[in-house]
């Protein structure tokens, strides 16, 4: 991010793409939340660690060119206490970063709350992945929902889960390839601006087993009622 560049960002978006961010991984460039120009108009911000990728649009977004933020959760959660909903990110000096706080999603002084101040450890200074070439081009072929058993691990569950925070919104995966070899897409209800992927993950063979003492109940059920009904 140059100095004098500016980003406009939705807060709750970025909060939510936080989930999808890596944790003390050695490419420290996904650590941090990406905010890209989007081709319709706004921004992308985008997260992934490199198995499960969530992003949104944000139309009302603003970014000349691409930066990799790495806001503190603590200092994020208390922005929105304060009914911070939209902030502008500027880089005023080399080292000093200028936050400005809007209780409207309109980056206009009537709705400003408050400026913070924090230095430059909110950049991440590196290259984001390509992640548009892990997302679809176009929805899948069929029109159901993931229900092959393909196995999908509670991390990104829980990661889903937290974008789908509105009352009845449901989590939708599409599974891209069939047998579940490939990434799975993710919608989420309520939530029109945000499209997710997922790589499946592989059962092992003792999960595999997981629940088979019920099958077997069944088994014997039936061979109960076969030799009585013979």
């Amino acid at each position: 991010m140059n100095v004098n560049q500016k980003i406009s960002v939705d807060l709750v978006k970025y909060q939510k793409a936080m989930n999808f961010s890596a944790k003390k991984d050695v490419r420290y460039y996904l650590l941090g939340v990406c905010i890209q120009p989007c081709p319709i108009g706004g921004t992308m911000i985008v997260a992934t660690d490199g198995h499960a990728l969530g992003a949104f649009h944000d139309p009302k977004g603003q970014c000349d060119k691409e930066v990799i933020l790495s806001l503190d959760k603590r200092d994020l959660t208390q922005y929105i206490k304060e009914g911070a909903v939209r902030a502008t990110i500027e880089r005023k000096e080399e080292n000093q970063v200028e936050i400005t706080l809007y209780c409207k999603d309109k980056c206009d002084p009537q709705y400003e709350i408050r400026k913070a101040w924090h230095n430059k450890d909110v950049i991440i200074d590196g290259r984001f992945p390509e992640w548009q070439r892990v997302v679809p081009s176009d929805l899948p072929e069929t029109d159901q929902p993931l229900s092959n058993g393909v196995r999908v691990s509670n991390l990104d569950k829980f990661r889903f889960t937290k974008v789908a925070s509105r009352e009845g919104a449901g989590i939708r995966m599409y599974p891209t390839e069939d047998k579940g070899k490939g990434a799975i897409l993710v919608f989420i209800d309520k939530e029109p601006d945000f499209v997710g992927v997922v790589m499946p993950t592989k059962w092992d063979q003792e999960e595999q087993n997981k629940g088979s003492w019920w099958f077997k109940v069944k088994k014997q059920e039936t061979e109960e009622y076969m030799k009585k009904a013979a």
